[in-house]
Parts: C-alpha cells; sequence; structure tokens
C-alpha cells in the first residue's frame, strides 16, 4: 500500500469496525430484549430472578422493622393475609419455642424420702421454657396429621404458711412458719394427634402425648417467717435455738417416669415469604396429665404452652404459559450461537365427574332431582327400659338429658324428624313431662343386673343404684314427688335375653319402667311435614386424566353455597362416590334452583384442577300444591311394632298401633308393611321370622295391604351395636300413604 494512502484508509478500517461494533451491539440488545419477554413470562430469567430475590430481601429488613414498631398485628397485615388458599396444606417441618408453665395439682404432705410437719401442699404454678421439633402431614383438605418431639422442664415451688409454737425469749408464743418444697425435673415427649382447620387461619388441635420424666431433684426446708421472732421449739419442747428445721435435698424417690397426657389447643399460621413456603404459627395448648408424679402421692402435672413455631413447607410451583409467542426480531448475520433454555412440560391433570341415580341397585341418568313435601305423622312406640354399662349406675351419655331451668323448653312435639333411637334417648324427659301432666301417676322402677363373679354381683346394690340413678334425675330436674317414684331390684330381668351370649348380657343390664297409667308409657305422636325425592341415591362417577401422581382430593356437594355432602382421601379419587339422599333429606336447603358437585385434585407439588358439574333441582311443597290444585297425598309412618324376641305374635301393646291405623285409613289408604330383624340368630332363620312377621301385620290391615316384606338382617335400621338398637330392629314398621282430594 503507498504511503500516502495508508491513512485515509486506516481512518476508514476504525470507521467500518465500529458500525460492525454498533450493530452487533444493537443485536445483543435486541436479543436480551426477546430473551427477557419469554423468560420473564415462564419465570425462568435469571436475573429476574435475581431482582425478585433482592426485593424480598428488602421487604422482609421492612418487616422486621416493622414489628419492632408496631407488633405482630401490623407485620402480617404487609403479607395479604387473604392470599393462602383453603387446600395449600401441604407435608410440613418445624421446630418452636414456647413459655412452659406447669400446673402442679396436688394435695400431700411431703415426699416419702423427706418428712415435714407440712399438713398439706396444695396447687401451684411453675413456669419455664421448652422446645420441640414436628412434622405433619394433610390427610384431607382441612386436617393434618401432627407429631411432635418436646423437651419440657418442669418446676414445682411450693410453699406453704401454718401457724407454730415458738420460743422468744423464755416466753412462749406463736408465730408462722414457711414449709418450702422445690422440685424441678426433665421431660422428652413424643406427640401425636390430628389439627383440623376450622376456619382460613384458625387450627384446632387435639393429640395424645407420651413422656418419659427423668433428673429429677428437690430441696425442702421449715423455717419460720421473718416477722416472727423467736426460734423452733424441740419434740421435747427445750429451746432448739434455730429458726430453720427439716432441711433435705436430693434426688426425688418413686419417680413415675412414664406420663401420659391428653392436649387440646389451637393455632394459627401466617405466611413469612411469598412463595408461603415459611409459616409462622403462634400456638397455645393445655395438656391434662393422666398419670401421678410420684407412685401412691396426689400429685400431677398439666401444661400449658405459649409460643410460635416456625413451619417449612414445600412452596407451590406455578406454571404460566402465555396467550401468544412474541414473534423474535429479525437478525442481522452474523448469527450468534444460542444456548436453548429447557422449557419443563405442562403437567396434565384433568378431573371430570357425572351423574347416576340409583333405585334398587339399578343406574339410571339423572339430570333433575325432584323433592316433594307431604304431610304426615310419626307414631314411635316407647321402649320402657334405660340400659345401663357394665357394673355402673349412671346414666350412659347417649340418654338426651336437660338442667332444671330447661324442663320448660321440652315438648316431645318438637321430636319431628329425629329418628325412632333419638326419641327413644329422649325417654327420660318425655317420662318427666308426662308425670307433670298426669299429676296422679305413679311408676315402678326395676332395676336388673347380669350377674357375674366380677362387678354386678347377686345381692350387691348395683341393682338398686340403677333405679335410684333414674329417680334421682326425674326427682330433681322435673320435680317429681319421690312418693310417685317406687324402685324395685333384682337380679335378671323377669323377661331376660340370652345370658349367654354379648348381646344378651348387654340387654339384661336395665332399669325397667311400669305404670299402672298407660298414658305414661303411650305412643309419641309428632305431626310435621315430611320430603321425598325422586333419586334416593345420587351415584357420582369419576375420572381422572393425569401424568403425575395426585396428593390427594376433594369432593363435595353444595346448594345455595351450602354444603349438603362432602367426602376426601388421599392418592387417588374413587371410581364411585355415592351419597344417599333419602337419609340427608334434612340437611338439604328447602329452596334453590341447582345442586352443584364440585372435585378437586392436587399434585405432589401442589397443583389444583377442579371439575364442577350442576343438577337441576325442583321443589314441590304443600303451599305450591294447593295453589296449583295438585292431587297431593298424606304419609304416616308408623315405627315401631315390637316385638319379643324370636316371636312373631303382635302382642297386647301392637294391638293398640293397628286400631289407631285402621281409624286413620280410607278406601283409597295403601299400606307398605316391612319386617326386620336383629342380628342374633341365622340368617336364614331371621329371613322367615322377618317374614312371619310383616305377614301377621299385613293379614291385621287388611285391605289396605299392598305389600308385606321380611328382610331379615339386611337393611337394618337401627345400630345393633346398641341394646335399645337391637330392640327396636326386632320390628315391623309401617307406612300408609292416603290421597287428598285437591
Amino acid at each position: 500500500m503507498k504511503p500516502y494512502m495508508k491513512k485515509p484508509y486506516m481512518k476508514m478500517q476504525c470507521i467500518k469496525m465500529q458500525c460492525i461494533k454498533m450493530q452487533f451491539m444493537n443485536r445483543e440488545h435486541m436479543l436480551k430484549q426477546y430473551l427477557m419477554k419469554q423468560y420473564v413470562t415462564r419465570r425462568y430469567d435469571v436475573k429476574s430472578n435475581a431482582s425478585n430475590s433482592l426485593y424480598f430481601l428488602q421487604r422482609r429488613v421492612v418487616v422486621c422493622i416493622t414489628v419492632l414498631l408496631l407488633g405482630f398485628t401490623s407485620v402480617f397485615a404487609q403479607f395479604d393475609m387473604g392470599g393462602m388458599e383453603l387446600d395449600s396444606m401441604r407435608t410440613r417441618f418445624g421446630a418452636g419455642v414456647h413459655l412452659l408453665g406447669t400446673f402442679n395439682r396436688a394435695s400431700f404432705g411431703g415426699l416419702p424420702q423427706a418428712p415435714t410437719c407440712c399438713s398439706e401442699f396444695t396447687s401451684v404454678l411453675g413456669v419455664t421454657a421448652s422446645a420441640s421439633v414436628l412434622f405433619e402431614t394433610p390427610l384431607s383438605r382441612n386436617m393434618l396429621f401432627t407429631s411432635r418431639i418436646s423437651y419440657l422442664p418442669g418446676s414445682a415451688p411450693f410453699k406453704e404458711v401454718e401457724m407454730v409454737d415458738v420460743i422468744d425469749g423464755q416466753q412462749l408464743t406463736n408465730g408462722s412458719m414457711e414449709h418450702t418444697l422445690n422440685s424441678t425435673w426433665n421431660m422428652m415427649a413424643l406427640q401425636g394427634g390430628i389439627s383440623y382447620r376450622s376456619s382460613k387461619w384458625l387450627f384446632l388441635d387435639a393429640a395424645v402425648r407420651l413422656g418419659a420424666r427423668f433428673g429429677s431433684t428437690y430441696s425442702m426446708s421449715e423455717k419460720l417467717s421473718a416477722e416472727t421472732p423467736g426460734t423452733f421449739l424441740n419434740d421435747d419442747g427445750s429451746n432448739s435455738f434455730s429458726r430453720t428445721r427439716n432441711v433435705s435435698s436430693g434426688s426425688v424417690q418413686d419417680l413415675q417416669v412414664l406420663d401420659i397426657a391428653v392436649v387440646a389447643g389451637v393455632h394459627t399460621e401466617f405466611p413469612m415469604n411469598f412463595e408461603k413456603s415459611i409459616l409462622f404459627c403462634p400456638e397455645i395448648d393445655y395438656a391434662f396429665s393422666a398419670t401421678p408424679m410420684i407412685s401412691g402421692v396426689s400429685w400431677s402435672a398439666d401444661n400449658i404452652r405459649f409460643g410460635a413455631s416456625i413451619k417449612w413447607q414445600v412452596p407451590v410451583r406455578e406454571i404460566r404459559v402465555p396467550d401468544t409467542m412474541l414473534t423474535p426480531p429479525p437478525m442481522l448475520q452474523p448469527t450468534p450461537q444460542l444456548v436453548a433454555v429447557p422449557v419443563q412440560p405442562m403437567l396434565m391433570l384433568i378431573p371430570t365427574i357425572r351423574f347416576t341415580a340409583v333405585d334398587n341397585g339399578v343406574e339410571s341418568p339423572v339430570e333433575r332431582i325432584r323433592f316433594e313435601e307431604f304431610q304426615s305423622e310419626q307414631i314411635t312406640s316407647l321402649l320402657p327400659y334405660v340400659f345401663f354399662e357394665k357394673g355402673r349406675a349412671d346414666i350412659p351419655e347417649r340418654y338426651s338429658t336437660v338442667d332444671a331451668t330447661s324442663t320448660t323448653q321440652f315438648n316431645e312435639k318438637n321430636l319431628f324428624g329425629l329418628g325412632t333411637l333419638d326419641v327413644y334417648h329422649q325417654i327420660l324427659n318425655i317420662l318427666g313431662q308426662r308425670m307433670q301432666t298426669f299429676s296422679d301417676a305413679s311408676i315402678v322402677l326395676t332395676g336388673c343386673i347380669m350377674p357375674d363373679a366380677e362387678t354386678e354381683i347377686e345381692g350387691g346394690t348395683l341393682a338398686a343404684n340403677r333405679a335410684d340413678a333414674v329417680k334421682e334425675y326425674l326427682t330433681d330436674v322435673w320435680h317429681i314427688n319421690a312418693s310417685r317414684i317406687s324402685i324395685v331390684e333384682r337380679g335378671l330381668p323377669e323377661s331376660k335375653s340370652n345370658p349367654a351370649s354379648t348381646d344378651g348380657q348387654e340387654e339384661n343390664r336395665r332399669v325397667e319402667i311400669a305404670t299402672s297409667n298407660s298414658k305414661m308409657l303411650d305412643l309419641v305422636q309428632v305431626a310435621d311435614t315430611i320430603r321425598t325425592t325422586t333419586v334416593p341415591f345420587l351415584r357420582t362417577k369419576t375420572h381422572v386424566a393425569a401424568d403425575t401422581s395426585i396428593a390427594h382430593w376433594y369432593f363435595s356437594i353444595a346448594m345455595n353455597g351450602n354444603s349438603v355432602y362432602t367426602n376426601s382421601g388421599l392418592g387417588d379419587p374413587p371410581g364411585v362416590i355415592d351419597w344417599n339422599i333419602e337419609q340427608n333429606l334434612r340437611r338439604i336447603p328447602r329452596a334453590g334452583d341447582t345442586l352443584v358437585a364440585s372435585l378437586s385434585l392436587t399434585d405432589a407439588i401442589g397443583t389444583l384442577r377442579t371439575d364442577h358439574r350442576q343438577i337441576f333441582v325442583n321443589h314441590l311443597t304443600i303451599a305450591k300444591k294447593r295453589e296449583n290444585r295438585v292431587g297431593d297425598k298424606r304419609i304416616d309412618e308408623y315405627g315401631l311394632v315390637l316385638f319379643a324376641f324370636g316371636k312373631s305374635d303382635m302382642g297386647e301393646a301392637n294391638e293398640r298401633i293397628f286400631r289407631l291405623i285402621k281409624s286413620r285409613c280410607t278406601a283409597a289408604s295403601k299400606a307398605i308393611v316391612t319386617g326386620h330383624t336383629d342380628r342374633t340368630g341365622s340368617e336364614e332363620g331371621n329371613l322367615k321370622l322377618s317374614q312371619k312377621r310383616a305377614d301377621a301385620i299385613g293379614q291385621t290391615l287388611k285391605p289396605y295391604t299392598v305389600s308385606a316384606t321380611g328382610y331379615g338382617e339386611q337393611d337394618m335400621p337401627y345400630s345393633n351395636d346398641l341394646p335399645e338398637g337391637r330392640y327396636y330392629n326386632r320390628t315391623v314398621r309401617v307406612r300408609v300413604e292416603t290421597p287428598i282430594t285437591p
């Protein structure tokens, strides 16, 4: 190159290189813009994540300052407390610290190895601190299984003051003496239970705790109080010249190592980061100890804990797909080599549900359900027995009781729709109200036992005590004059059940009620309105298309926003979910156009998918039928007609019922009779017995009988696990339908 051309040429080359550099810089800038748009949408941009991390770090600093200034309430307001959904519970791990109060329930005079003249040490509260680690995993949408290992140090600072004789110089006088007993111990405890979410933030906790105590020490002394002059007397009455005595310390002997406690408490949860993977959980609980501290000493240590736990759970991964893909800008040559960023595929989780109606085992499609109201009267025979637990004379909790101030609010006419066993469990209140109404009536209570060699011994007082328990309820609560109630005691009942079977033994532990006034144990008659449905049994069939494992599922049916049926579980949902509508008619609102069913699935990383289906509903009320002059009918249910064990004859009590049924029937009435038995005996024998019972009643009700069917042990209407349930299963039920002309 010629020298005079070298400088301009170099200048041109420099300008050209600058232009190329600017082009590459422009390309790089455009490429970055494109990648930013693509990756931010999918949350895969590294710089964006770094910015978010810095943002959340700054936010945490602000929150910490706010904690110091405004307290817990202001802190949690910063975190959008409405952001956590109800279905977001996942497996958690955590740790907590608590202020531990040990409530020492005590009434003892001293430790076995440390004699003292204290008359009694009473309850006292000791305060320490505790720590724990925990694990929680969901059982359903609103329930967690919880386990916790805790270190629970305890203390008992007993102090009692008593008066004592002292000597002041040469003068004998009275002064006050302080008995002190300080004890400490350590305990490691394993706790397991459940935690139920009752609202968006409040959890109710229940658990059982097993603990092991160790390292228990004590120190004890007796000393005169500061305001008391003088010194103690010796046992022989001489001056001890000491203001302190009975000083001892050491390890507690006969310490009960195992501690069993029942724990109840509440806690709440607040998210501490954007992903809601870290939770701050204030909590309080009370543990009632069922074991004493020392064998043979009346001293138990309950715990009340107040503090907080920090929990970590797997964050929910949210995957978003943009509505439109951005078109990349045109690239100038040369094209730089780009590294492909892998995009995680979308997980498929698609639940679907559909409905069928089931009637006598036959399925049919269903698109609409009709609920219809009818005038009705329920008539129930009253079983004149009160059954008791083995060896006990207190009235079992399943029997409904009231206090003396609430007797005026009880009315047996309000028992409609409760079910036969629920009506029977009101027998004490029914009897009390009827004795108030019929003031000249009297009753005889016969206490019976099932004799054995352990708890129910013939010649004892158990039979009389059972009858006295019923009498005391009637006299104390219903204010019945005691002279109107007679007590009789005996061993086995006169009409006993089989003493060789467990069921028969339970039925023989009872109090029998007898009266000369038939109105005292008359039928319970309650008039009201009943509802029927065209779909007595709704079956929901589920199908799930998924390429990921399902953690838990939740199914619900609601009307007008009110839940009428729920079901849930872990893993895949069942293919069929059945709902007995007839048994839940009282829960279904009397207004509304649709029943809405929802199936929600949550996978292992918290992704939620839900499918909804609806069924249209018609409500045909009595008022609508009268307004539209639609034909109606009256439905009367007579339950139950009771039979003796193994018998099919009606008896005198049942004849009264059928005279009542016939008096209410018209020529157009139709009677449906069903016979039942309890579980005692063979299945074939029970089927024959129930048919005999149904036929006996059907013959009595001719010409109104439409059908008389015996079901034996199948479709038993009541629980066989209760003696009264077995008695009521030995029955024939009668349903009478009478048309009403509009």
